[in-house]
């Protein structure tokens, strides 16, 4: 761990509760040269909490997505596959969000690790993640 870094979080997410994540903006200070720039955290930190899940659990996150609107001269583009999801040089849903794991063998379909689930400002969406008995 850098000493400039606070402790991490941990959170047991297999206690049959739902796990909240609030996704937020944070201003934080670089701690080596005191520079503050604004962030998208979880729960109030950078980086966010650590999940902890054990075979067998079933893992029940719900998400908060606090953060303002999207960009709102924004046209939506990458319709086309070689287009990227840009217009003038701007993402158009950088307030969105989403949660994807990496290592766990479990369900890619909604409400599961879908890579395609956009969770927009202002809205609240609810994820179920099936830990395998043998993982």
């Amino acid at each position: 761990r850098r000493p400039e870094m606070p402790p991490l979080h941990e959170v047991d997410a297999c206690n049959g509760e739902w796990t909240d994540l609030f996704m937020q903006a944070l201003e934080i200070v670089n701690p080596l040269t005191g520079t503050k720039t604004w962030t998208r955290a979880y729960n109030g930190g950078v980086p966010g909490p650590t999940f902890r899940v054990k075979q067998g659990c079933t893992w029940k996150l719900r998400i908060h997505n606090e953060l303002g609107p999207n960009s709102l001269d924004c046209n939506q583009t990458g319709l086309l596959p070689d287009q990227p999801v840009v217009t003038n040089g701007s993402y158009c849903f950088l307030n969105s969000t989403n949660i994807h794991t990496h290592g766990l063998h479990v369900n890619g379909l909604a409400p599961g690790d879908s890579l395609f689930t956009r969770l927009g400002p202002g809205n609240t969406g609810e994820w179920y993640f099936e830990i395998p008995a043998n993982h």
